[in-house]
């Protein structure tokens, strides 16, 4: 993958998301109760999802609605009671960090645009 440009490592690795997301829609049973089809492929449909949409953003918060919908603290069931309650938390903090960083490269960004324009205009 050295030689590839970015554009065909993008191309590559949403290739990579929609075969992960095939492969878990084809296993996938939703009347199952084991592990492997309330927890495992469900996450392996989110990095499918990830690699093909490329934006984590979009992703997590997705990840973080379905874990909280289906969240059940009092179930006796790990997955419900644990998992899903873990993955809407760390899935929480995950869109508070994207979105302050996005907030404060905005403000950055402004701050500069309008001391520049202030700089502009005491020069001319």
């Amino acid at each position: 993958m050295k030689d590839l440009n970015p554009g065909q490592t993008a191309t590559w690795l949403r290739g990579a998301g929609l075969i992960l997301i095939l492969v878990g829609v084809l296993t996938f049973d939703e009347h199952s109760q084991v592990p492997l089809h309330t927890l495992f492929l469900p996450l392996m449909m989110a990095v499918g999802a990830a690699l093909a949409l490329q934006n984590v953003l979009a992703v997590t918060l997705a990840v973080t609605a379905l874990a909280g919908i289906h969240a059940d603290t009092g179930a006796a069931d790990w997955i419900t009671s644990r998992a899903y309650p873990a993955l809407a938390i760390t899935g929480g903090i995950i869109i508070a960090v994207i979105l302050t960083v996005r907030f404060r490269r905005n403000v950055s960004s402004t701050r500069e645009a309008r001391q520049a324009d202030r700089e502009a205009r005491k020069n001319s």
